[in-house]
């Protein structure tokens, strides 16, 4: 009996202590449970009035570093610090910006890298790969992760994952959001395309090129046979900056390149294109054979006054330019947004200064890929000493929302020649690399349709507008511009071209990052030499050489181990 009594003990207190989890015998009393539905209502609505974009009562300064462009004109009264549409739209939020420091394309990089050598750096920096990987070394960015994550907008989201999240993954280090991509793009609207002076293609009566050696007798005609038709002579033919931009950007050799389907420089941003061949294996476009032949031809363009004869004092911005505005030249590689920049400067001049984009020609007369170098061109770092980075984000989304909703007046074009806007005064900004492909698609439909009914956002109807604007007046220069870049360029660009994308897309290792300056200053001067008959083109032999001793031969064992 007392064995029972004990037993029945243990399965009374058992029963009780099951009963807790199960709330047998913990019922809230109507105080708890009103407080806990009080609570979790309170915590709903908070949530739920959280406005990212809410105004600061009291002005927040964000300090910033600006990267312009040689030749920007304002409007008067205006100016990238003081009055512009964009300083007028961050102050309403209560975000003031303040500029330490800027520097045109020729001088940015040297003046950014004495910047983060002597750890002087703003809230907010515009950065390429190499100072990328410095400044995450030196531990000086913020984690933007927990102000990604609650300050950006769905919008802005969607687009900074545009590319696949190829950018936001490159730019993370274990859970960290080191840094902002900013020229995503999607790989078709970067590539190089051939653009012709129309009107000389007509003066000297030849029809657009296929091939290498179709390109070679136009320019041959435009040194020759007086493509201006003014009895004066003195022009060459290819446009190429030399100075600053012989093997990469706008107006260099890379479409020269392209034409030999091959692909041996480095990028903008230091990246390499790497190529995985049938076996799997890792290379490099330097020992193609077809490289040398691009060279050989280059040398020979050279020696026949083709290219300018001061080519190695001709910078993009400034003598290119000039050479462009005063007729010396009909053929220049460069994406499709030459139409804004700077050919207006041209049509202004010469109403008849018409150019045409067409596929780069090539050696065999099969159509020219576009090499995919990577999806993120630059990155901005926000300094691990920024007081409102938060800010940041807000900026981001201001510069989306505005991008979709006006951005007839809220444009990022390079070139601000009559509104004091554009890079330089939009202080961060990320674009959405689906939106070319997309604009493009929408809004050549309804001009060919005659059809506005078919655009979906401000922004295709702003370009509509514009283009049909141009149709029906041929003299409406901002017409002309929008109709030969978002229409007739992106049309090649879209459609008459595919990518090649690079064996490895992803930010600089810290392996590439120390070797790549020295390679790519060695490849430079062997080019340089080479096209201005100072070498020989088998001295390319040697470059290659020294180019796998150096460290090439480090990277492609690398990438090889990245990709597989």
């Amino acid at each position: 009996m007392r064995n029972f009594k004990k037993v029945l003990s243990v399965l009374t207190t058992l029963i009780m202590l099951l009963c807790v989890p199960m709330g047998c015998g913990s019922a809230k009393t109507p105080a708890e449970s009103s407080s806990a539905v009080s609570s979790a209502a309170t915590a709903q609505a908070t949530a739920a009035a959280f406005d990212p974009m809410a105004k600061y009562e009291s002005p927040v300064t964000i300090t910033v570093a600006r990267r312009t462009q040689q030749g920007a004109k304002f409007s008067d009264g205006q100016s990238m610090e003081g009055d512009n549409i964009w300083n007028k739209l961050y102050s309403e939020y209560g975000i003031n910006i303040k500029t330490l420091w800027s520097a045109d394309a020729s001088q940015y990089t040297q003046k950014l890298n004495l910047s983060i050598a002597s750890e002087e750096i703003p809230d907010l920096l515009y950065v390429y790969d190499s100072q990328k990987n410095m400044m995450e070394k030196a531990n000086m960015t913020m984690d933007m992760k927990p102000y990604y994550d609650k300050y950006a907008t769905e919008n802005t989201k969607k687009v900074y994952e545009s590319d696949g999240g190829i950018g936001l993954k490159a730019a993370t280090s274990g859970e960290k959001l080191l840094f902002l991509p900013t020229n995503q793009s999607d790989q078709n609207s970067q590539g190089d395309l051939l653009w012709i002076r129309a009107d000389w293609l007509k003066n000297v009566g030849m029809s657009e090129p296929k091939t290498i050696d179709d390109m070679e007798k136009i320019m041959d005609a435009f040194v020759h046979n007086d493509p201006n038709k003014d009895g004066k002579g003195g022009t060459y033919a290819l446009g190429i900056a030399g100075k600053d931009n012989l093997v990469n950007d706008w107006a260099s050799t890379c479409g020269v390149f392209q034409g030999f389907h091959v692909m041996p420089v480095l990028s903008v941003n230091n990246t390499m294109f790497f190529n995985k061949d049938s076996s799997g294996n890792i290379t490099w476009d330097g020992t193609n054979p077809n490289t040398k032949l691009a060279l050989q031809r280059l040398q020979d363009w050279y020696k026949k006054g083709y290219l300018s004869a001061d080519l190695s004092t001709t910078d993009a911005g400034g003598k290119l330019v000039q050479d462009l505005t005063a007729s010396k030249f009909g053929m220049v590689y460069c994406p499709g947004w030459l139409p804004s920049w700077p050919l207006p400067d041209l049509k202004k001049k010469i109403a008849s200064a018409d150019w045409i984009p067409v596929s780069p020609p090539t050696i065999d007369g099969k159509a020219a890929q576009i090499f995919g170098y990577t999806t993120v061109g630059a990155w901005y770092a926000v300094s691990k000493d920024c007081k409102n980075p938060e800010a940041i984000m807000k900026m981001m989304n201001l510069y989306v929302d505005k991008a979709q909703t006006d951005p007839a007046n809220y444009s990022t074009d390079y070139v601000s020649t009559d509104a004091g806007r554009g890079s330089y005064c939009c202080a961060a900004y990320v674009w959405d690399t689906a939106a070319g492909r997309t604009n493009y698609e929408i809004v050549s439909a309804a001009v060919k349709a005659k059809d506005s009914s078919l655009l979906k956002t401000p922004q295709q109807t702003a370009r509509y507008d514009s283009i049909m604007k141009y149709l029906n007046d041929p003299t409406d220069i901002t017409g002309w511009s929008m109709y030969w870049f978002r229409i007739k360029a992106h049309k090649v660009l879209y459609e008459d071209m595919t990518v090649k994308n690079n064996a490895y897309i992803g930010a600089l290792t810290d392996l590439m990052a120390s070797k790549i300056p020295t390679l790519k200053k060695m490849e430079q001067e062997v080019i340089s030499k080479i096209i201005y008959d100072k070498a020989s083109v088998s001295d390319w032999d040697k470059m290659v050489e020294d180019w796998g001793k150096l460290g090439g031969d480090e990277i492609l064992k690398e990438v090889a181990e990245l990709t597989k």
